[in-house]
């Protein structure tokens, strides 16, 4: 069985996830109010209850640095339930379950990572992959509208961005056979891939 690996590039990866940004925001936004006016919104009290308005209306000095710093927790906050949802999601198809995930903090760029050390199958590798994206990004920016909540739209524009290094690995994976075996790389941003030599690899 042959070992190969995939990596993505970290400078790759912050270019792409401003243009996901940019993206989810030309298609986000328009949705977001076309959808809430016509869910009976008014564009004008959407914009004034934003947090972001209330805290710069309000007529304590300290709200606007308070909505700041509540402003990072969220997003914070956000980073660690992504990583949460790869762990869950890969435990779920893993034979030792949630023993085989690991959480931890990057220091040196202040980020939480989640890493599983079992090999999976494509399919369940790619679950795990693209999960935090529905359920953090696409799903907050889908219901938005429903509750005329402007700062959930953001929410999930920011969050489907942060996932643009899950996008990139899921864009190699297409090119995987399904019969490889998808083993996490426990240091680099990316996967292992194992090969079996007695099955025909996609060119």
């Amino acid at each position: 069985m042959k070992e190969r690996k995939e990596i993505i590039s970290i400078g790759a990866a912050n270019v792409w996830s401003v243009v996901v940004m940019a993206l989810a925001a030309v298609a986000g936004l328009p949705y977001f109010w076309f959808m809430a006016k016509a869910l009976g919104y008014d564009a004008g009290t959407i914009l004034k209850h934003t947090s972001f308005a209330a805290a710069n209306s309000a007529n304590a000095w300290w709200m606007p640095l308070a909505w700041c710093v509540a402003f990072i927790a969220v997003l914070a906050l956000g980073i660690v339930v992504h990583e949460l949802i790869h762990g869950i999601t890969w435990g779920r198809y893993c034979k030792q379950g949630r023993k085989s995930i690991t959480f931890g903090v990057k220091w040196k760029q202040l980020m939480p990572y989640c890493h599983c050390s079992e090999p999976l199958k494509k399919r369940d590798y790619l679950t795990g992959v693209l999960m935090p994206f529905f359920v953090v990004g696409i799903l907050p920016l889908l219901a938005s509208p429903l509750l005329g909540c402007l700062d959930m739209c953001l929410f999930g524009i920011i969050f489907i961005a942060s996932a643009a290094g899950d996008l990139m690995i899921a864009w190699r994976l297409r090119k995987e056979n399904p019969a490889n075996t998808i083993l996490d790389h426990p240091t680099e941003p990316g996967y292992l891939v194992y090969e079996d030599d007695n099955v025909p690899q996609q060119q």
